[in-house]
């Protein structure tokens, strides 16, 4: 958090209404997919038959960059800031009134809605662990279900939330003391 705006910014994290962390997706694709094929079919029909099988051939080769993918990828992710954002207001809010972070996030449910403490990737609960330093980290496992310690490229697609960059340098877990 920024000094000056900090309390500014944790209202606006609070008030994020409850309905927008609640995952609406299946409810979402249902109504974005049919239309997403309308315009898929309207794109193909203007193709000529070198360009349709350039993208056939595009999406044999990596099928997670179908429409369907990405829309659901995009979505997770976007569901993820969310209820990261409450997150870190509630582990703000936590330290304010502590004097230190929470040693887990059962500290904050009473500061935070239940679901926004809930990774939509994985139904489990965000990653959380303070570092040396007296930091936090914050992250999502991502789509594949897997901890790669925050970390993103290559096989690692973990989402972080705080703080935004990961300086490995800077960073040591406070359990390996």
């Amino acid at each position: 958090m920024q000094e000056g705006g900090a309390e500014e910014l944790l209202r606006v994290a609070e008030a994020i209404p409850l309905d927008k962390l609640a995952n609406d997706y299946e409810q979402l694709s249902s109504q974005v997919m049919p239309v997403n094929a309308l315009i898929k079919d309207s794109a193909r029909a203007e193709q000529t038959p070198q360009q349709r099988i350039r993208e056939w051939w595009r999406e044999v080769r990596d099928p997670m960059k179908s429409a369907e993918e990405n829309f659901d990828q995009i979505y997770l992710s976007l569901l993820c800031r969310r209820r990261g954002v409450r997150i870190v207001s509630g582990l703000w809010r936590y330290h304010e009134v502590n004097g230190r972070w929470p040693d887990n996030l059962d500290e904050i449910k009473t500061l935070v809605p239940e679901q926004a403490l809930i990774d939509p990737h994985t139904e489990q609960p965000f990653v959380y662990r303070k570092e040396a330093g007296g930091q936090f980290v914050l992250y999502s496992k991502g789509p594949n279900g897997r901890d790669d310690n925050g970390l993103r490229g290559g096989k690692a697609d973990d989402y972080r939330i705080w703080p935004r960059r990961y300086r490995p340098a800077e960073s040591k877990d406070l359990s390996e003391e």
